[in-house]
């Protein structure tokens, strides 16, 4: 502790005790009763049962070699076990909830322990054991009347400690935490991965903010305006500087260097003036303006304003209650009319559906358990044309003896090849097959249709039955 930049008074934080199980190895192996190597073996069956070690077991365990280890047990000879501990972090907590009260000073240590000092600063006054190393504090409350301290550790959870106990489930996070700030009734906390969770104060998340960069500093932004608002200040690695009110984004600006460090207070007169620590060791220093107003942003990114206006639903008329008192009354007859009009529907597509597989104008017919998929083209101005059909059997056999069958009127058309040999249909091929169509009067051309059937010869009903329907032939230009 200093006091006018000169030394004041010094606390030492305190050492762990060590294991009984471990100050009995250590006196057997002065005793000579245990080797280096016996001694290793028992201090690394402690320390996978969880006992926290003292550094000088943890030397012996790094050792390969037995003369090292028999060495260190020599010069270990009289000397006790101990265990320092380390201050890992630390922050204050306000006596009482009086402005200017005075505060206490709260340390985290390396061995996983949280103490709260006393007004005074020379002793503890509570001590909280924590599963892991603490990292990074916020406090809210005052010692007096109640308090509650969030402390994020180096394994990535986060744990409340309310008057002096670990409360609730701690907050397991994806990624290390590089921030963190207590806001209203939530906590701000940023990850590693690019990412600020806010999670309510009994471990409920709330919402997450994914940034372009990984956060290099973190501070809580007050401003008692209205009502006090609590904003956040990030520094991003690219050199942006972003402040977000819950989870919009209000202010941004950039540096020419990264920033390493934030704070927030008082800078003479003004009140709300953030410091940046740059990384070159420059400050930059930035006021607030007294009539800013943080909330207006994020409040214009909510639901639309058209959705507080009342539809103009009109009223209901003389004409739509006689409607629905005629629709109560007649509920019966309107159901068996509609239930009628239902039946007449199904009976006409299935009649439409039988026509089509029995007249060959649909795509597919199926004969014996077969089934047979045809495309036509035609090529050509006329009067020549080219009929190029394409066959594919879509059945699970194959078929023998088919054959495509061209049915025409023989005053309009004249085909080269009425009738073109098919082989075997192999299930899932294609076929390709020609045939030349000549108009015999062009003049007269009406584009009658040609049907295109493929048959077996161990059916007398066409497997399928195609409509090509033909152009209207152009005229033939005689040459001169």
């Amino acid at each position: 502790m200093y006091r006018n930049l000169r030394p004041f008074f010094k606390f030492a934080v305190p050492q762990e005790k060590p294991d009984d199980g471990e100050v009995a190895l250590w006196a057997s192996a002065h005793a000579g009763q245990l080797k280096g190597p016996d001694l290793q073996r028992e201090l690394a069956n402690l320390k996978d049962a969880g006992v926290r070690l003292a550094p000088r077991s943890l030397d012996v365990l790094a050792c390969e070699d037995v003369a090292a280890m028999n060495a260190m047990i020599d010069r270990s000879q009289g000397a006790g076990l101990t265990t320092p501990d380390y201050v890992s972090c630390t922050t204050t907590i306000a006596s009482t909830e009086v402005d200017g009260a005075g505060q206490n000073l709260v340390v985290g240590t390396e061995l996983g322990r949280l103490y709260v000092m006393d007004k005074t600063g020379t002793g503890v006054q509570t001590s909280v054991r924590l599963p892991s190393t603490p990292a990074m504090m916020c406090v809210s409350g005052n010692l007096r009347e109640a308090y509650r301290i969030s402390v994020a550790s180096r394994s990535g959870n986060v744990y409340n400690v309310k008057n002096g106990e670990i409360v609730g489930n701690p907050i397991q996070l994806e990624s290390e935490v590089v921030g963190l700030q207590r806001l209203s009734k939530s906590l701000a906390i940023a990850c590693r991965n690019n990412t600020i969770h806010a999670y309510h104060v009994k471990g409920k998340k709330l919402f997450s903010i994914y940034l372009p960069a990984p956060v290099l500093a973190m501070e809580l932004l007050t401003v008692a305006q209205q009502r006090q608002v609590r904003a956040v200040v990030v520094a991003l690695q690219n050199n942006d500087l972003q402040v977000y009110h819950e989870k919009h984004l209000v202010s941004s600006f950039s540096f020419q260097e990264p920033v390493v460090g934030l704070h927030w207070g008082t800078y003479g007169r003004e009140e709300n003036t953030l410091i940046s620590v740059l990384a070159s060791g420059a400050l930059d220093i930035k006021i607030l303006p007294r009539s800013v107003n943080l909330e207006a942003t994020a409040t214009s990114k909510g639901p639309p304003p058209e959705q507080d206006i009342p539809l103009n639903v009109p009223k209901k008329t003389k004409l739509y209650v006689e409607q629905t008192q005629r629709e109560r009354e007649q509920a019966v007859d309107m159901h068996r009319v509609f239930q009628r009009d239902l039946c007449k529907l199904r009976l006409q597509a299935a009649r439409n559906y039988v026509k089509v597989i029995t007249s060959g104008e649909g795509p597919m017919s199926y004969a014996a358990g077969a089934a047979v998929r045809i495309n036509a083209q035609v090529q050509g101005l006329g009067p020549l044309f080219k009929l190029k059909v394409s066959v594919q059997n879509t059945g699970g056999r194959i078929l023998h003896d088919a054959f495509l069958l061209f049915h025409y009127n023989n005053l309009a058309y004249e085909v080269q090849d009425p009738q073109v040999g098919i082989p075997a249909l192999v299930p899932g091929l294609q076929y390709e097959l020609e045939s030349v169509v000549r108009a015999v009067d062009p003049a007269n051309s009406t584009g009658e249709s040609i049907r295109a059937a493929v048959c077996s010869a161990g059916s007398t009903v066409p497997l399928l039955t195609a409509l090509i329907k033909m152009p209207i032939s152009e005229l033939e230009v005689e040459e001169t």
